[in-house]
């Protein structure tokens, strides 16, 4: 099944004074009643001449769909109507990302599914970032449109918020200023998409909002005995037992800055100083997170998860450099192991028994 201009429209104005975009999408009625799966998406761009034989040949299998523009131009006679790609090339399919992987190199040798920058893996969209993205086209579909740059772009100097109210309630994203409007910048895959208009919602500042949680449900000097090392108080202090899906986000994006914090210092050269933050994050978010991934089906912990993958591979590569010395790589192994153990639903990957080099 094909989801293209058909069913969702964007119109623009072009010409010799500028273009002009006014976003107009149709749908076709059952679009979103009529999906029944929860696959994620992914996509991938080929060349424009490419795009409609590679789509045919996916809908044998696949869902697919291709955001389409209604461009308008100033004709000598008239005006000009020319429906094209928003962006080139671009082709969302829904499926598992490997059985999409094959079936590209099977028939189209050499055509490989966009990557997300931050994993290094095909780029995942999930449908429920997909469905209320669809729900949007349909009932304001001036409000979106898709950004030239990658979503991590527009992180730098701006706060991460989560849409409370609306379509795109429990979204996570960025709150910034374009054109004079306010805008929430949200990622899909990695790409980023604008959508105006956010005085419309209500939006929590996670950082705050996690602070400010923390606070409430858990005052200064009761982390319980697991947390009484002073060094992990600045960590722990924004750090909680989440009661809430809203919780488990803000949660998951306090880590994340503490991940990152830790790659800078990788980055710098500082592999034992990194080794140690990283150590400390995933003890406070063992300690913390028990209780909310032992209930498991009470929460979607996609985020913590993506937050644990990144902090065990930091950890392993700290651990394989052979820039750092056999025994303070030991010591990063054998601490890792011990909080392995300790809080095994954290999601950080296979632990090796030993240094090796």
């Amino acid at each position: 099944m094909s989801l293209d201009s058909t069913d969702f429209r964007t119109n623009a104005t072009g010409g010799k004074q500028g273009d002009e975009t006014n976003a107009q999408f149709v749908s076709k009625e059952n679009i979103l009643s009529s999906s029944r799966t929860v696959l994620n998406w992914s996509y991938l761009f080929a060349h424009h001449t490419k795009v409609k034989v590679i789509d045919n040949r996916l809908q044998t299998r696949f869902r697919t769909f291709i955001h389409k523009s209604i461009i308008h131009k100033r004709a000598d006679k008239g005006v000009r109507k020319d429906e094209r790609p928003t962006i080139s090339g671009l082709l969302f399919v829904q499926g598992d990302v490997t059985e999409i992987q094959n079936f590209l190199q099977e028939n189209f040798g050499g055509l490989y599914l966009a990557k997300d920058c931050s994993t290094g893996k095909p780029a995942v969209i999930s449908d429920s970032v997909m469905q209320p993205f669809m729900q949007m086209a349909l009932i304001e579909p001036t409000r979106i449109r898709f950004l030239p740059h990658e979503y991590g772009y527009y992180s730098s100097g701006n706060v991460p918020v989560c849409i409370t109210s609306g379509i795109l309630e429990g979204f996570v994203g960025y709150r910034i200023r374009i054109n004079r409007d306010r805008c929430f910048i949200l990622s899909m895959g990695g790409l980023a998409v604008a959508v105006n208009g956010i005085h419309r919602d209500s939006f929590e500042n996670l950082e705050e909002y996690a602070r400010h949680r923390k606070e409430y449900l858990q005052p200064a000097g009761e982390y319980g005995a697991e947390m009484s090392d002073g060094r992990l108080d600045e960590l722990a202090s924004c750090i909680f037992k989440p009661e809430n899906q809203l919780d488990v986000m803000a949660i998951a994006k306090i880590l994340s800055i503490w991940v990152s914090k830790a790659e800078s210092l990788v980055k710098a050269g500082k592999y034992i100083e990194a080794a140690d933050m990283a150590l400390d994050v995933m003890k406070v978010a063992g300690y913390n997170l028990r209780t909310a991934c032992s209930e498991s089906n009470s929460y979607n912990l996609n985020d913590i998860d993506d937050v644990c993958h990144t902090l065990g591979r930091l950890l392993m590569s700290i651990i394989k450099n052979e820039a750092v010395s056999s025994q303070k790589r030991q010591s990063v192994l054998s601490m890792f192991r011990s909080l392995h153990e300790l809080f095994p639903f954290l999601q950080v990957g296979d632990v090796p028994g030993s240094v090796k080099g």
